[in-house]
């Protein structure tokens, strides 16, 4: 059931939304496609530490020590990696070092995915972590205080796919030992109050702009006459949202638009259906909106996991200076002229979740930050 904000502008629909994650033990089965294939010509190396540094980042806020790479866990899960690259079987390995049980996560995919998202897909997991009733995932063994070690490994396949394992020792996910364990992280409830989480890590999805892309194909449901709103309660979330990390910010709240919402449905829909991640260049009022887009795999997106996403890219914005590189997320949400919004969010065949966030008027104009981008 949606609010009542978004029940006075739409029918009253539900995108069907659906989650494939498998949680086994200690590891998450991900079969949808997106991750890393040869065409990344990723340096292995590099991308390791990469992954080991955006872990222990989420360990930090969740105020356990880091996780030291250990070249021995590196061996055994690549080993590992190459034996599911084969049998595309992704099945807990119960694999042992020192005579103990390692913690483990799997993922697996064909598509490229850069190592801050992988580790927010497996991050990801603990959205919906219940301290009363706790259960393994991919969340309570990156932070369980008690792991030590970590090491990673990554094979193609022949398949095309990309197979990473992360294994972690001593190993997590002990009944009875969840408590002491896995810690909450302080402000994690976005809506229960003015003082925000804010990331220690960038965790957009990097965007190129092309104007010459032209590979969107008219599709049923795409022109916005008879395109049905199917983002009550993402709509609404988001939005709920954006008007607290604008409040924070001195600024005043921005309201929904049927329209608006309608064009960012419209063009969430086109990317899912083509399995593209692209601008859309959508007008209202003969003016281009401005546009905020994130894109998910795994796990249901809400509007609040990925306003905080975007948000997130302002930890180190400079509120004396004008336009900043890879903040324009930020600064849009908390742009004070921007008055109406509209979000939407479509799934994708393959399993890709697709977000759309479009603002009214536009901001992120060179020349006009000072007036517009307030510090909290």
């Amino acid at each position: 059931m949606g609010c009542k904000i978004c029940k006075e502008l739409f029918n009253e629909n539900e995108l069907n939304l659906r989650n494939e994650n498998d949680n086994t033990n200690n590891s998450y089965r991900n079969n949808n496609k997106n991750g890393l294939n040869e065409k990344t010509n990723i340096n292995r190396e590099n991308y390791i530490k990469e992954v080991i540094n955006y872990i222990n980042i989420k360990r930090k806020e969740h105020n356990v020590p880091p996780l030291t790479e250990l070249k021995e866990l590196d061996n055994i899960a690549q080993n590992y990696s190459k034996k599911i690259s084969t049998s595309n079987d992704l099945n807990n390995s119960q694999n042992m070092f020192k005579g103990d049980l390692l913690g483990e996560s799997l993922f697996s995919s064909n598509r490229p995915i850069k190592a801050s998202k992988l580790v927010d897909n497996w991050y990801l997991s603990g959205q919906n972590y219940n301290e009363s009733n706790p259960q393994p995932s991919n969340y309570t063994q990156m932070i369980w205080k008690n792991s030590k070690y970590i090491g990673i490994g990554i094979t193609q396949g022949n398949n095309g796919y990309t197979y990473v394992v992360a294994n972690y020792y001593p190993g997590g996910n002990i009944e009875k030992e969840f408590k002491e364990n896995v810690l909450s992280k302080k402000n994690l409830n976005l809506y229960g109050s003015n003082i925000l989480s804010q990331s220690n890590n960038n965790n957009n999805f990097e965007i190129e702009y092309n104007e010459n892309n032209n590979n969107i194909k008219p599709k049923d449901n795409t022109n916005i006459d008879n395109v049905e709103f199917t983002s009550e309660e993402f709509a609404n979330d988001a939005l709920k949202a954006h008007n607290i990390y604008r409040e924070k910010h001195h600024v005043p709240p921005v309201k929904l638009n049927k329209e608006i919402c309608l064009l960012a449905q419209k063009h969430a829909n086109m990317m899912a259906i083509n399995e593209e991640f692209i601008h859309s260049h959508n007008t209202y009022k003969d003016e281009e909106l401005a546009e905020n887009l994130f894109m998910w795999i795994g796990y249901e997106i809400t509007g609040q996991n990925v306003v905080e996403n975007w948000y997130n890219e302002g930890k180190d914005y400079d509120y004396e200076g004008d336009f900043q590189k890879g903040c324009g997320h930020f600064t849009q949400i908390i742009w004070k002229d921007t008055k109406e919004v509209g979000f939407a969010c479509a799934l994708s065949k393959n399993g890709t979740y697709y977000a759309v966030g479009h603002y009214y008027p536009p901001g992120n104009f060179i020349g006009e930050f000072g007036s517009n981008v307030f510090p909290p």
